[in-house]
């Protein structure tokens, strides 16, 4: 029997430029990704993020736009033989005085500036991918 799990995340950049990531610690292994989680019996997507937003970080934001969706496998990295899909949404642009920095669970908040963004600080190639999408819409002028 197949195994599917369904993770949901925003990209949310600050109105000072600046990107928000996430580092957290699950089952021993350390890694940073953007913010987000997984999709409840029930959810659709958007309101999973708004969810994850809010018990995260006690803010109600609406995700704004569908970014990308991943198009490869990908083998859970903490569960074997669970097939992981992500789904990305572009989240509004805030003020950094309004996040906080610490996320429930132990969960650390960091804001990086968009000109020091890349792949590398990201641990999972389903966000390094997002981040790409991210950056060519950029380039294309469509955010």
């Amino acid at each position: 029997m197949s195994q599917f799990t369904l993770r949901i995340y925003g990209l949310l950049v600050s109105g000072e430029g600046r990107l928000l990531l996430s580092e957290e610690v699950y089952q021993n292994q350390q890694f940073t990704k953007f913010p987000g989680g997984g999709l409840q019996f029930g959810e659709g997507t958007r309101a999973a993020l708004q969810r994850e937003f809010q018990e995260e970080f006690g803010l109600d934001l609406q995700p704004e736009a569908h970014l990308h969706t991943t198009d490869f496998f990908v083998e859970s990295a903490f569960h074997p033989s669970v097939q992981v899909v992500n789904v990305y949404y572009l989240m509004p642009k805030i003020s950094e005085a309004l996040f906080p920095l610490i996320g429930v669970d132990g969960q650390i908040l960091h804001w990086v500036p968009l000109s020091n963004m890349h792949a590398g600080l990201l641990t999972f190639d389903t966000d390094r991918k997002a981040w790409e999408v991210f950056q060519n819409q950029i380039k294309d002028n469509n955010l």
